[in-house]
C-alpha cells in the first residue's frame, strides 16, 4: 500500500543492489510488487560498469549517482533506505542524498548525525510512510518526509 500512495504522489522509487538483478525480479514477484517497480528502476551492480569495465557497488558513490543520473533525480531530492550503515553514510555524506533511512535496531554514535530515521523493518517503514501520507496537515514534510519526532529515535549500541 505505502509504494502505491508514493507512485500516486508522483515519487520516484528504484531499486540499487549489490545482489543479482534477476534475483530481485523473484522477489519482487513473490511479493506481488513488479507493477511498482519497473525493470528499468532496478539497478544492479553490473548497471554502473563504467566505460573502463569497473564496477561501482554500493557503498561506492558512483553507483548512486549513476542510478540518480538514470532516473534524472538530483540527490537533494533522494531518500536512501538501505540496511547497511556504511551504505547510508555514503549516500549522504559522498552523494549528498537529502535523506537516509536506516532498516535496523540501534545505531552508534557516529551514525546518530548522518542517519535521519530508523526503522526496524522495512514493514514497519511502510506503515509509516502511509501514517504520514494520511495526516490531514501532510502538505509540507520535512527534508525526508517523516514526523521530526520520529527521526532516530532509537538506542545508541
Amino acid at each position: 500500500a505505502a509504494l502505491a500512495r508514493l507512485k500516486e504522489q508522483g515519487i520516484e522509487v528504484a531499486i540499487l543492489t549489490n545482489g543479482v538483478r534477476e534475483n530481485v525480479f523473484r522477489v519482487l514477484a513473490l511479493k506481488g510488487l513488479t507493477e511498482m517497480f519497473p525493470p528499468e528502476h532496478i539497478f544492479d551492480a553490473i548497471s554502473t560498469l563504467d566505460k573502463h569495465g569497473k564496477l561501482h557497488p554500493k557503498p561506492d558513490p558512483k553507483g548512486y549517482q549513476f542510478v540518480l543520473r538514470e532516473l534524472g533525480v538530483e540527490p537533494a531530492a533522494c531518500i536512501v533506505v538501505d540496511n547497511s550503515r556504511k551504505n547510508v553514510r555514503a549516500a549522504k555524506r559522498e552523494v549528498g542524498c537529502c535523506g537516509v533511512i536506516y532498516i535496523g535496531n540501534s545505531l552508534k554514535a557516529k551514525d546518530r548525525k548522518v542517519i535521519d530515521h530508523l526503522s526496524p523493518s522495512f514493514v514497519h517503514l511502510m506503515d509509516e510512510i502511509v501514517a504520514v501520507l494520511d495526516r490531514a496537515d501532510f502538505a509540507e514534510p520535512d527534508p525526508i518526509g517523516l514526523p521530526l519526532d520520529k527521526r532516530v529515535p532509537a538506542p545508541v549500541d
